[in-house]
């Protein structure tokens, strides 16, 4: 009997430690692109802490280019590193992290977007998250945030779409293939004045996304008080290969010639 209790408690042992060595999963695993609304005057050192490191940030402003793999915590924390004069048991300096900024990002949060916006007077900032999620918001399609107090028109390609005030509204029509085609935006205010921010030809494919972002400041000229913020995304995933039925690689089965296709156009943002 005490052969068995002593081969029971071995066991009850073992399967605690088993599970202690199991790691929680973290709260939170996507993509966060992270970048500057307004560059700062004081230039300051950040990092984004999650579970298991710091990560050093180099923000450039409005920009979604730079994509960062987060697994972490909820509520997520960019902070300053203040070196202590204070020696650790091993007898280096201490670390001690600062918070700079701290937004919290949802259950359904894949690819975020992140603003941030340095408070006047102080070592910290706000933020502003946009989802991101190639679901809801595909290459080859349109994103509209609307910060003005009037409702934003959308004309894309003869498709019109609205972005009420403070929401977003994506465009409905999404583009597979190369194609010039005309664009416009315009407020339309609440005592019935409508004035045209944007109308160009722009360049869409199955590669691209843009995102346009409209700000209203304290201005009694309409066209200074209404500003756009336009920001491209490339797709830069490696495109699947289309099996050849001929089974010979790089080659047409009908004309035997090359199949490369066209490169992407680089990155370019219009302000």
């Amino acid at each position: 009997m005490s052969l068995l209790r002593s081969l029971g408690g071995c066991l009850i042992g073992t399967l605690i430690t088993l599970t202690a060595a199991v790691e929680k999963p973290p709260e939170r695993d996507c993509t966060l692109r992270l970048s500057w609304w307004a560059v700062p005057e004081k230039e300051y050192v950040l990092y984004l802490l999650n579970d298991k490191e710091a990560i050093p940030l180099d923000l450039a402003r409005l920009s979604v280019s730079q994509a960062i793999p987060y697994k972490g915590k909820a509520e997520v924390v960019i902070a300053q590193k203040e070196i202590s004069k204070e020696l650790d048991k091993n007898g280096k300096p201490k670390e001690t992290w600062i918070p700079y900024a701290t937004f919290k990002l949802k259950a359904e949060d894949v690819d975020v977007a992140v603003f941030l916006l340095p408070e006047e007077g102080k070592d910290t900032a706000k933020a502003k998250s946009l989802d991101l999620n190639p679901t809801t918001f595909p290459y080859g399609s349109v994103m509209i945030v609307n910060y003005t107090q009037g409702k934003v028109a959308c004309n894309l390609g003869g498709g019109v779409f609205f972005a009420e005030s403070g929401e977003l509204a994506h465009s409905p029509k999404v583009f597979t293939e190369q194609t010039a085609t005309p664009f416009a935006l315009a407020v339309l205010e609440a005592n019935g004045g409508q004035h045209s921010l944007r109308s160009a030809q722009i360049l869409m494919n199955e590669k691209v996304r843009f995102l346009y972002i409209l700000l209203e400041v304290a201005a009694e000229n309409a066209s200074e008080r209404y500003q756009v913020r336009s920001l491209a995304d490339f797709n830069r995933q490696p495109a699947v290969p289309t099996p050849n039925p001929a089974g010979k690689t790089g080659q047409d089965k009908k004309t035997g010639g090359s199949t490369d296709k066209k490169m992407p156009p680089k990155d370019s943002a219009k302000k």
